[in-house]
């Protein structure tokens, strides 16, 4: 279903790059949100449900939560240092 060679140009090739670039994004192999629920007679009977279940999700995380850096004692932003963390939780 993802290997059609006329949608993707050497379909067998990991190849990111094929989808970055905005006219890239409003191509037609980006706009197959299907594949994901499967096709015909196969086709996942709750996909409205889970469609609707990330639109709440995403919905309710912006609407409840203060996403942004953490902030120390003072009020000051707290920068990324970018090194490797070994644990799940500080």
């Amino acid at each position: 279903m993802t290997r059609n060679v006329a949608m993707y140009p050497s379909p067998n090739k990991f190849d990111p790059e094929r989808f970055f670039g905005p006219e890239k994004m409003e191509s037609e192999a980006c706009q197959q949100v299907e594949a994901v629920f499967g096709f015909g007679r196969r086709i996942c009977p709750g996909r409205f449900f889970a469609e609707a279940n990330i639109w709440i999700l995403m919905t309710n995380l912006i609407a409840t939560m203060d996403i942004g850096k953490a902030v120390d004692e003072k009020g000051m932003e707290i920068g990324v240092s970018g090194e490797y963390v070994g644990s799940f939780v500080r």
